[in-house]
């Protein structure tokens, strides 16, 4: 054992260090250096290190042989993250012989922190050598805090406690200035930790009384579990001959505590009531303990419970544990003490103990089965046995759990099925039947028990409804059932955290803190209730509040000092953050010596299995403690499956597998058999026979909503889409709920159905998949917005016809997630307007518009708009036809005719409809679609005088029967004699006729008003005189008539009026330009200046075709 001293000595000098560079600076050049190097330190105290950077390369450039600039640069670089770069800088420093130690301290961490220990320890001599390390005590402490490290390393322990505890003693003040470095606040924060590994390493080295000191002062540091140094100080005490003096430190801790005795207590109770020679004083003094605290809650009188098994004879501890438990039957840590207390052959005591609880209890004979196979000694014995003699109905229940454990669910549902619920009276056993039963499969049988529950009236029937209830998954019915059954009498602490589930389930999150603000109430010594609050209002949780939950976590410091629960959460964020080496020592405190919390296993076996790839020592170290627990309870399934992943994870797959087929044997353990899909898809290749095991696995098990999600993940990851749908269409009962675990399975699987997938695959497939969209909606399951947004675009590209259904997914998206009504709409607009066949698009839209409350009438206008822009003659019939709410079609007449009046009757509403698509149609250059609806228009209303006028004028200028366009337009002038257009339309009619001047009879009388009167009427009127067209027909019918000059009088208006009309159309090329329309006016202006031209020359106009004049 050497002293700091001598192991000093023995330590090379460091070997990182560079050759001093020889390079001289002239007297000039360093005197320019040390200028820029002061204006770089300014820049340094101003916060501009970027500058300040640049400033101190200069310098180093033009003196190299300064260590003060290269102490300056590596500040720099420091305080940009550039860490190689302050390290060489500083290796530079050090090598030009700088005395300061801080720049040796900070080259010694990087050489730790690269697990070069000695390395590390030579430059921290160096740093305690320099003449400045005095002044700087919280360095000095620093210094000597990580030399302690290094040489504990190296294997000088007596030196590293001496350096660890010479650091720990400088006062916190000095450690925890205001604005302390890095280091030295790190070390402040890690006292207990560092207090407690210098007890350690004293007593390694056999110098418990220094020991004891340690963990004396690591007891009065603040530290995470401040429980941590008890078992190591009473090791010390027992070494040191005080016995005595050992158990009364254990009985004050628990006396303090108020009977909180902790778990990690209970071995060291055990050695010292039946290792040593105060064993039965001990025993008496903690019974006495119990009697002084009858009053205490059920918490409490469990640790005490569990004390007295460790501190007293097995068998009368055994009976204390079963009195306490006939109380209270669901305590599993009293159950599972209980039974470790049994060794591997004493198998039949243990099942004596367990039959005993559970025709007591037989509701918690589950749980006394789950915990007899985590025991993992002589399963197949106690099976065998229950086999043989299950007489009670809580031996059935134990007997039934077991064979389910183990996979023999078929055995276990004959077991349970032998059970009549019509002679069962106890509402916990039905209430098990029920849990058996939908375990198992027969759902039928779960359904007649809890028809027999039903009959119970009792306020406890209720509770053990709501249970039953919630493993059917029918998760609001048991909510209402256990919020009207909770009383004064019955509310237990764990029925208040069922209740609390309930409500989180059925999304009452502030019923459920409420119930567990109950629970605290009720015990403040239960962990359970905090944690659920603390997860309720952590980030993801329902009622989100940082505040509540560190209040919360408060709360129970104080009520429980070294909680488990705030160690456990404290290790799974380090797990979350990929911390494994320091969470690995949190959760192996919390790792119990004889059953272990399989929440807790999880997490170590993951941060193994993680570190396995970069700290192979550290999943070694885990291997070797999973060989050991199973060897001692090698029928231990948990354990089997915790090896096979940490040995797959540290490439020994083969042997994983090896071990999980070599249970599997015995019995077809469901868990062991993941494990080996698991094994078989992730390391050893073999994706297709993972697959094939599972579906017989799923396929041959029981048939429960969990199977029945895995079952449908797995078919239709394969493309069997229907088989997944009918899977759970028919596993699946009316009325369940899916579990968040569940609902996450199926959305995972419908994630991965993108369109390219599915596009792959048959028409059949993609319709598969829809359905099972459809059915997980149906189901209750929150979707993400990506999700239904996923959804709706394979329903847009699968079924585009089915509008209905296309509007009942868009408006389930909407209820979920009401900021996507819009645009859920929109996209599937979109994915429609894309298709050659516009129909489903226009569909789509009009049974949104025409359902939509409350009325949307932008919507509706779009309807109108695409309709007329792309529709035919089928989707304005359509729009006619449902458009029929005179609210709406008044929406619509606003945006389009603001103050437009609506037709008294519905047919004549419905033919200004078809006649207003018509319209639009026809000034974007859709003539033939126009037409198919004008004449729609015209058998919805016969007569109605702007489609008849509409309609005859596009048959006048295509050369159409002129029989038929005189019938239309006489229809329109009749209906509307004053309107210029229909005047103007009826004139060009004449015109083609060649009918220019009135026909009159032998009377004078006009008989056929002739096209030059009827346009000099049109020119006339109101909405004719700027009207280019009626100007223009009117020129031609008046040259034709042989008045010239009236004639090019009219041009010039037309002439003048097309080019008004073309100077208010929008820019060529912007988003409203409409290229048609301006080339019609500019051929129309060309046209009109031609004629004007021709006649100013005395040249023949080219004035518009007509028929023989007549008289």
């Amino acid at each position: 054992m050497l002293s700091v001293d001598e192991a000093i000595a023995q330590l090379p000098p460091p070997s990182s260090i560079p050759s001093a560079s020889s390079e001289q600076a002239d007297p000039p050049t360093r005197l320019e250096a040390t200028k820029v190097y002061s204006r770089a330190r300014l820049r340094l105290l101003d916060g501009k290190p970027a500058d300040a950077l640049v400033d101190l390369e200069t310098a180093a450039r033009m003196d190299p042989a300064s260590p003060q600039i290269w102490r300056e640069l590596a500040k720099s670089q420091i305080s940009l993250g550039r860490r190689a770069g302050a390290v060489a800088s500083l290796r530079q420093a050090a090598a030009l012989g700088i005395d300061d130690p801080e720049v040796y301290a900070i080259l010694a961490r990087q050489a730790l922190q690269a697990g070069e220990p000695g390395e590390s320890a030579a430059l921290l001599i160096r740093a305690r050598a320099s003449s400045h390390i005095q002044s700087d005590p919280s360095l000095s402490a620093v210094v000597n805090a990580d030399l302690g490290e290094a040489l504990y390393r190296l294997g000088y322990l007596a030196a590293s406690a001496t350096l660890t505890q010479a650091a720990l003693e400088v006062p916190p003040q000095v450690l925890a200035t205001p604005r302390p470095r890095e280091e030295a606040a790190e070390l402040y924060r890690r006292r207990a930790e560092l207090w407690h590994r210098t007890g350690n390493t004293w007593c390694r080295l056999a110098h418990y009384e220094r020991a004891l000191q340690a963990y004396e002062q690591a007891d009065a540091a603040a530290s995470l579990d401040p429980g941590t140094t008890i078992p190591y100080a009473i090791f010390a005490n027992l070494r040191l001959g005080r016995s005595a003096a050992a158990a009364m430190s254990l009985l004050d801790q628990i006396k303090i505590a108020r009977g909180l005795a902790e778990d990690r207590q209970i071995p060291l109770l055990r050695l010292l009531s039946r290792s040593t020679q105060v064993g039965d004083l001990l025993g008496e003094a903690l019974i006495r303990v119990g009697d002084e605290l009858d009053d205490a809650p059920p918490s409490i009188h469990s640790r005490l419970a569990r004390v007295m098994l460790a501190a007293t004879t097995p068998a009368r501890g055994r009976v204390l544990l079963i009195d306490f438990l006939r109380e209270h039957p669901s305590d599993a840590d009293a159950v599972g003490a209980l039974f470790a207390s049994y060794t591997s052959s004493e198998f039949g005591p243990r099942l004596e103990a367990a039959l005993t609880l559970a025709r007591h209890s037989p509701a918690h004979a589950p749980m006394l089965a789950d915990i007899l196979l985590a025991c993992g000694t002589e399963i197949d014995a106690t099976l065998a046995r229950l086999e043989r003699d299950h007489a009670s109905p809580g031996a059935v229940l134990l007997l039934a759990r077991l064979q389910l454990r183990l996979g023999h669910h078929q055995a276990a549902a004959s077991s349970i099925t032998s059970v009549d619920p019509a002679l069962v009276e106890d509402p916990g056993t039905l209430a098990t039947l029920v849990d058996l039963g939908v375990s198992t499969g027969r759902w039928d049988y779960a359904r007649r028990s809890l028809d027999r529950l039903n009959t119970l009236e009792s306020p406890d029937a209720g509770l053990w409804r709501a249970n039953a209830l919630r493993t059917m998954q029918r998760f609001d019915e048991a909510y209402r059932s256990i919020a009207r059954s909770l009383n004064a009498d019955n509310a237990s602490v764990d029925w208040l955290l069922r209740a609390a589930d309930l409500a989180a389930r059925v999304s009452r999150p502030e019923e459920a803190r409420a119930y567990l603000q109950q629970a605290v109430a009720r015990d403040r010594y239960d962990e359970r209730a905090y944690q659920a609050l603390i997860e309720l209002h952590s980030p993801g949780g329902a009622l989100h509040d940082d505040e509540a939950a560190i209040g919360v976590a408060r709360a129970l410091r104080q009520a429980v000092e070294s909680s488990r629960v705030i160690r456990g959460l404290s290790a799974q964020e380090l797990v979350s953050r990929s911390l494994w080496s320091q969470a690995e020592p949190l959760l192996l405190s919390l790792l119990d010596r004889e059953l272990e919390s399989p929440a807790v296993l999880e997490l170590l076996v993951t941060a193994w299995e993680r570190a396995a790839a970069s700290r192979d020592e550290m999943a070694s170290r885990g291997e070797a403690l999973l060989r050991e627990r199973l060897a001692q309870r090698p029928d231990s399934a948990v354990l089997a499956t915790a090896l096979a992943r940490v040995l797959a994870a540290r490439g020994q797959a083969k042997e994983a597998l090896a071990i999980v087929d070599d249970r599997l044997a015995r019995h077809p353990i469901p868990e062991l058999s993941r494990v080996k899909e698991h094994l078989l898809r992730e390391f050893l290749d073999d994706a297709a026979q993972a697959d094939r095991l599972a579906a017989a696995r799923l396929e041959n098990g029981p048939r429960t909503i969990d199977a029945a999600t895995e079952l449908a993940t797995l078919l239709a990851t394969q493309g069997e889409f229907d088989r997944a749908l009918s899977t759970i269409a028919g596993w699946v009962p009316q009325g369940a709920s899916l579990t968040p675990d569940q609902a996450s399975r199926l959305l995972a699987l419908l994630a991965s159905l993108t369109p390219e997938r599915l596009a792959s695959r048959s028409p059949e497939a993609a319709a598969g998949a829809m359905r099972l969209f459809d059915l997980v909606v149906q189901m209750g399951v929150p979707m993400q917005p990506p999700m239904h947004l996923l959804r709706l675009t394979l329903l847009a590209q699968s079924t585009p016809d089915e509008t209905a259904r296309l509007l009942e997914a868009i408006r389930q998206t909407g209820e979920q997630h009401p900021q996507l009504s819009r645009a859920a709409l929109g996209q599937v607009l979109q994915l429609l307007s894309a298709a050659q066949d516009i129909s489903p698009m226009l569909r789509l839209m009009g049974l949104a518009a025409t359902t939509t409350n409350p009325i949307d009438a932008e919507l509706i206008f779009e309807w109108f708009r695409q309709t007329a822009l792309r529709g035919d003659l089928d989707d304005a019939r359509h729009l006619v036809e449902h458009l029929t709410d005179p609210p709406r079609i008044e929406a619509l007449l606003d945006r389009l005719s603001p103050g437009a009046i609506l037709p008294a009757s519905a047919a004549s509403s419905a033919a200004e409809l078809a006649y207003l698509v018509g319209n639009v149609m026809a000034a974007v250059d859709r003539d033939d679609q126009a037409m198919d609806v004008y004449r729609y228009a015209l058998t919805l209303q016969p007569g109605h005088g702007w489609s008849s006028n509409n309609l005859g004028y596009m048959l006048l200028e295509r050369g159409g029967d002129l029989a038929e366009v005189e019938r239309l337009l006489l229809d329109a002038w009749k209906s509307l004699p004053h309107d210029a257009n229909v005047t103007d339309s009826l004139a060009w009619l004449r015109y083609k006729q060649g009918i220019l001047n009135d026909v009159v009879d032998e009377t004078g009388r006009v008989i056929t008003p002739g096209a030059v009167s009827l346009l000099r009427q049109a020119a006339m009127l109101f909405d004719g005189a700027e009207n280019p067209t009626v100007q223009d027909h009117l020129g031609d019918a008046l040259w034709a008539a042989g008045h010239q000059d009236e004639a090019r009088r009219a041009w010039e208006a037309a002439a003048r009026l097309y080019a008004i009309e073309l100077g208010d159309l929008p820019r060529a090329g912007s988003p409203d330009d409409r290229p048609s329309r301006r080339a019609s006016l500019e051929a129309d202006l060309t046209r009109v200046r031609k004629k004007l031209g021709a006649a100013e020359a005395g040249l023949q106009p080219a004035i518009a075709p007509r028929g023989p004049i007549k008289p």
